[in-house]
């Protein structure tokens, strides 16, 4: 199995966020966090952020102060390096503010050079 390392900005208010891939659990900090993961082509990955309790959210005047959050900033696959941009332009908005999930189509490993292409703009087919 392939080895794909994500980079993750953590948001944390009364509390760290609980964050898994494919249902593996990942101890987080406060801050940037870099974690590494396997994958297999031609399968999902599958991200999911949970803890988030509804005072995990600070408001004041109508403004959020401070928040539990996960930034899903880049993401590295083979050879590729998918940067926050291309997630949230190609893929999907990469902000976890809520106990959701997430899923990623990874192309088998035939087509993954073609979905590279797309994902850095330099191939509209």
């Amino acid at each position: 199995m392939p080895k794909g390392t994500a980079t993750l900005i953590v948001g944390e208010y009364n509390g760290i966020p609980k964050f898994s891939i494919n249902g593996n659990f990942i101890p987080l900090t406060g801050g940037e966090n870099t974690v590494d993961f396997h994958y297999e082509y031609g399968k999902n990955l599958v991200f999911e952020m949970s803890g988030k309790e509804r005072n995990d959210t600070m408001v004041v005047d109508n403004e959020v102060i401070a928040d539990k959050y996960i930034i899903l900033d880049s993401l590295s696959l083979d050879y590729i390096v998918i940067e926050n941009w291309q997630l949230h332009t190609h893929i999907w908005d990469n902000f976890f503010s809520t106990n959701e999930q997430k899923t990623l189509s990874v192309p088998d490993k035939d087509n993954f050079p073609l979905w590279c292409m797309k994902l850095s703009g330099t191939t509209e087919t």
